[in-house]
């Protein structure tokens, strides 16, 4: 075998699912076979060639190819040479080309001049590509590819509520899209159920050559998603040295106001910069390597800067206040201040010195200043709101004499968001942290071809994500607590202050849950071979993923207190008496998860005929439970023996994993997947698919809860009595009373034992039709029936009625096992239950035109409905997650936070036809070329129908008891009636508080906000210096129209915000750019 035969392994840089495929068949003008043919496959950027021959039935596959362009070129004695070029190949994708060859000698040559298809004529998934040109060119506020997700046919804006954005796709929540970068896992499993970051990495637009979203009946290949697997491919060097250096600005100069912003009022500071680098080409070092055709490398740098300015009105104690002299007080708003001793007002409301708390004086005086004489909104802060973000990427592409190949890359993505203090320090002013969001991912591959019909890919990664929340820097790690005086809680916290929370006035100090330090580790090995045999492609492989997942919470374990003028009628002076009439208490959190992972796949593409493709495939993965390295975990055990539940603790029953991970490992995961692809002509094809896909272990953003069952985990807390602080400042907590035998409000945590991991059913039939020149229309019918689902609501419910709360509940006591203590009356029990259902039904349709003519155009229209019974597995996971009745659960069905019925995206890139080169002025003089000449214009323009949202009802009129009591109103008329305002969004009349002790009758999700429009536009222009060097210059503006794109009104029915609307998104903002390219 020659050196140059399969060196084009350097195509197969990463994964399958990162590279794509070129197929056909080889006859003659007759139509019969011709096996033995040679094909060879040579890149565009890299000049190297890979070659294969066609098999028995005349069929060949070249397989793991990357992203890019191709020639390719067939050989057979007695024919003549059939040639093509400019085959673009995209990821994952299967380009069919066949050929016929006329007979002759080989040495003569046949050119085909037309372009290949864009039809898929050899599988039934459904997916969108978004190429380079797009990535590169479209309007994209803060460079995040992910927004380009959403020009994908049957993808969504998230539910409300979600805290890292991310997609949603076919009706499935956010968490269940599975991201993979060159071919490697990139989820950061308990980070994104955290709502923190949906990937470990993002690399820098510069960085990506294009990514697929599939959406529906995707290959046995794809395993752990029931939404979208979203295949990102990282650019590699070639054999030309390119690269970009670019800056991008903002700021509020160039914003538009917001809807709700008064007139007069100033826009605040902000400035936010993107810059940064990319390059990329052979490994040459002179006199000892020539990397051309062998070695090649890319890097990139991207940072991002924010700087903007938080407002905070507060209201500080006053310069007079601090000795004990609320005159001030009294005169601004004749507030008495009373001595607790005997009710009395102080003499002229003044606190005798003597009697301050000492710890009291020396918290108050870390107030700054107050800026005005008033007792109220006295102290306005600017506050500084900081975030840097880093990424980088590192890249090799190397082969390895002429069967091997062998490919690297490492990334950084990291944001580091210092608090944004409502009080300057030492004050503080209440719960602000530094945070910090880190991902590291690294994958290598190794492609090795045995034969030109097996070739065999082997690759590993590691990937770390970290949440990081800890003190402001500004407390340089002291010890606060000792240092001011404050006692009990944990004092040996460095950073660590105990918030001061006083009714009326800015709290003094930093609060509890901090620090934080939540981390996801992920270690991947996979392996898989790809067989072409006659009429079939075989692929199969096994992926193997070992997940650790580490939580650290401190919670409050520092302590906190509350003043609210209980005892001397004034917050501030029940603090200065240091008479709280609240202190709380937790212990920390602390778990150290793994999990095991395998799963097993075949697929094959069996090409029945030349028209008709079936995919047969089959998946089986097993995704062992969570274990914690040292048995923290405990659980409140219903499901075993629901009339005599129980606490168990991990390890107690066992070692076995069981025993230790509390739930039994479901391995009933098995996943058929087929399709079928017809093509009818030349121009249409029939496609449909149907597949099973899994979901992975869901719990892991809320995994910490369980180790939330004591002792493990408990809350002590202090209150006063009518007469009697809860404690005296001065003092704390007396020694040993932090205990679980002092603990109250004990609530229990319940997960079902032996559930069912949850699973959706996908299936789809649609028609491609190609037209025109680069034209391609796609419409069918895509659905989703999502089973098992993970949700959360309370096992101890009290039903709706009269009644006490807890005399209603099923269960009333629980002992905590080895220590005598019995927990009565039971309060609610948060459960975890996979019995959710879903359904999704969509009319999904595409029109693209692929860039010809100097414009592209992609427009992508869904029509559908997503409805069913569940709320998400976590209370974070959106907003109005609750339940009114859990005994009759059907009552829950509705629409799912994911529900868009129509949602239409047109995005487009056009090169106006005016300047060099273009159909118009090429003859124009050059200060006219360099004003005029020369533009492309691209645009996005989203329509879609509103999120559903909840109504609910103040207060609890059923009388029900649950984790989040629910209650939704009576529907008594037509909530739709009327016009639209923003200070009465629906008929409000139509809606009444539901009867006492009943329900209401208004359905979960029956309300809908406002339908969303926006446009995204940019501008366009080249400056050529050199014949490889341009200068871009860039305008971009984001909510171009500034039509308001208005927040969900008030939900609560019995507040003074009901039914208005009071907040809106981020209106029009400008953005200008310069690249340099080369």
């Amino acid at each position: 075998m020659s050196r140059t035969t399969l060196l084009g392994l350097s195509f197969a840089a990463a994964a399958f699912a990162q590279t794509g495929q070129i197929t056909g068949r080889v006859t003659d003008g007759t139509g019969s076979v011709i096996p033995g043919s040679s094909i060879v496959v040579t890149s565009a950027a890299t000049a190297i060639e890979r070659r294969t021959v066609s098999n028995e039935a005349g069929y060949y596959n070249v397989s793991l190819l990357k992203p890019g362009e191709y020639s390719l070129r067939v050989e057979q004695q007695g024919f003549k040479t059939a040639a093509r070029a400019g085959v673009t190949i995209e990821v994952d994708q299967r380009v069919e080309l066949n050929f016929t060859l006329e007979v002759g000698n080989v040495s003569e040559r046949i050119e085909v001049t037309a372009r290949a298809t864009q039809l898929n004529t050899v599988e039934a998934s459904r997916g969108q590509v978004i190429d380079n040109q797009r990535i590169v060119d479209l309007p994209l506020n803060g460079r995040n590819y992910n927004d380009l997700a959403l020009l994908s046919p049957g993808a969504s804006q998230p539910a409300r509520g979600g805290r890292f954005g991310g997609f949603s796709s076919g009706g499935m929540r956010a968490t269940q899209n599975n991201f993979l970068l060159d071919g490697v896992d990139n989820n950061p499993y308990e980070l994104a159920s955290a709502q923190r970051r949906s990937e470990m990495v993002q690399p820098s637009i510069d960085a990506i050559q294009e990514f697929k979203v599939q959406t529906n009946a995707y290959s046995a290949e794809y395993g752990r998603s029931m939404g979208s697997v979203v295949n990102v491919t990282t650019k590699s060097g070639s054999n030309q040295l390119h690269g970009s250096a670019f800056e991008f600005l903002r700021n509020e100069k160039l914003d538009a106001k917001n809807f709700f912003d008064p007139a007069n009022r100033a826009k605040p500071p902000f400035k936010r910069n993107q810059y940064g680098f990319s390059i990329g080409g052979p490994v040459i070092i002179p006199k000892l390597l020539n990397g051309k055709n062998r070695i090649f490398f890319f890097g990139d740098y991207e940072g991002t800067k924010v700087r903007e300015s938080a407002t905070n009105t507060n209201t500080i104690a006053t310069s007079r206040m601090r000795g004990g002299d609320f005159g001030d007080l009294f005169a601004e708003r004749a507030r008495a201040i009373r001595d607790p001793d005997n009710n009395a007002p102080f003499p002229g409301n003044v606190i005798p010195a003597a009697r301050i708390d000492p710890v009291a004086r020396t918290l108050v005086n870390l107030y700054p200043t107050p800026q005005s004489a008033s007792v109220a909104a006295n102290y306005l802060h600017l506050a500084p709101r900081i975030q840097d973000v880093h990424k980088w990427d590192a890249r090799i592409d190397t082969n390895i004499g002429s069967r091997d190949n062998v490919f690297w890359r490492l990334s950084q993505h990291n944001s580091d968001n210092p608090a944004t203090l409502s009080l300057p320090a030492p004050a503080y002013g209440g719960n602000f942290f530094d945070s910090i969001v880190e991902g590291i991912n690294t994958g290598a591959n190794w492609n090795h071809v045995w034969t030109p019909n097996l070739i065999s890919s082997v690759r590993g990664s590691w990937g770390f994500a970290l949440f990081k929340r800890d003190s402001p820097k500004e407390t340089n790690g002291e010890l606060l607590n000792q240092k001011y005086g404050i006692r009990g809680g944990n004092n040996a916290i460095p950073g660590g202050f105990s918030s001061m929370g006083i009714t009326g006035y800015t709290p003094i100090g930093i609060g509890g849950f901090n620090p934080v330090d939540r981390d996801s580790q992920n270690r991947q090995i996979a392996a898989d071979f790809t067989w072409n045999k006659a009429k079939h492609t075989l692929k199969f492989g096994t992926n193997i993923l070992r997940s650790q997942n580490n939580i650290f919470n401190i919670r409050t374990e520092l302590g906190g207190y509350s003043f609210n003028g209980q005892f001397t009628n004034d917050g501030m002076s029940d603090f200065l008496l240091g008479l709280s009439n609240n202190y709380t208490w937790n212990t920390r959190l602390q778990v150290d998860l793994r999990s095991l992972s395998h799963g097993y796949f075949i697929q094959d593409d069996w090409k029945i005929s030349p028209r008709l493709t079936a995919n047969l495939g089959a998946r089986y993965e097993a995704v062992l439970p969570y274990v914690d390295k040292r048995d923290r975990m405990g659980i409140f055990d219903i499901t075993s023996n629901p009339e005599n539940p129980r606490l168990i603790y991990a390890g107690t029953e066992g070692k076995d994993r069981f025993n230790r991970a509390m739930f039994a490992t479901d391995t009933n995961n098995f996943m058929p997947r087929v399709g079928l692809a017809y093509k009818l002509n030349d121009k249409m094809v029939l496609r449909s698919g149907y597949g099973i896909f899994y979901t992975t272990f869901e719990p892991f953003g809320d995994a910490e809860y369980l180790i939330g069952n004591p002792p493990n985990a408990y809350g002590v807390s202090f209150a006063a009595s009518a007469t009697a602080p809860a404690l005296l400042l001065r003092n704390g907590p007396a020694d040993g009373s932090l205990t679980l035998a002092r603990a109250s409000g004990l609530q229990f945590v319940s997960y079902e034992r032996h559930a069912d991991i949850g699973y959706a059913q996908q299936w789809n039939f649609n028609i491609q039709r190609e037209f025109g020149r680069d034209w391609m229309f796609e419409t069918g019918y895509s659905a989703s029936k999502g089973t098992h689902l993970m949700q959360r609501y309370d096992d101890n419910f009290s039903p709706p009625g009269p009644g006490n709360l807890n005399a209603k509940r099923r269960y009333q006591r629980a002992e905590i096992p080895g220590t005598g203590i019995v927990t009565s009356p039971l309060g609610p029990v948060q459960g975890y239950h996979n019995n959710g259902n879903s359904t999704y039904h969509a009319l999904v349709s595409s029109l693209e035109k692929r860039f010809s003519a100097g414009y592209t155009i992609l427009l992508s229209y869904s029509w559908s409905k997503a409805i069913g019974d569940t709320c998400g597995g976590g209370g974070g996971d959106s907003a109005g997650c609750g339940f009114q009745d859990l005994r009759n659960l059907r009552l829950e069905k509705g629409a799912l936070n994911e529900d868009v019925p129509h949602r239409m995206v047109v995005s487009s890139l056009y090169d106006l036809p005016l300047g060099s080169g273009r159909k118009w002025g090429s003859g124009m003089h050059p200060v006219l070329q360099a004003a005029a000449g020369g533009w492309s214009v691209g645009s996005i323009v989203t329509a879609s129908s509103g999120l559903p949202f909840n109504l609910t009802v103040s207060g609890n009129p059923a009388n029900s008891g649950s984790i989040t009591v629910v209650n939704r109103p009576d529907v008594v008329g037509n909530w739709r009636d009327g016009t639209r305002t923003v200070n009465r969004d629906f008929n409000v009349d139509a809606l009444v508080v539901n009867r006492q002790f009943q329900t209401g009758n208004m359905g979960r999700n029956a309300i809908r906000e406002r339908p969303q429009f926006n446009w995204n536009f940019s501008a366009l222009k080249d400056f050529r210096l050199r014949e490889l060097l341009r200068l871009q210059f860039r305008f971009e503006a984001f909510q171009f129209t500034n039509t308001p794109r208005f927040n969900v009104p008030g939900a609560v029915l019995g507040t003074a915000t009901y039914g208005r609307i009071t907040g809106a998104d981020t209106p029009r903002n400008l953005q200008f750019g310069a690249k340099l390219v080369w």
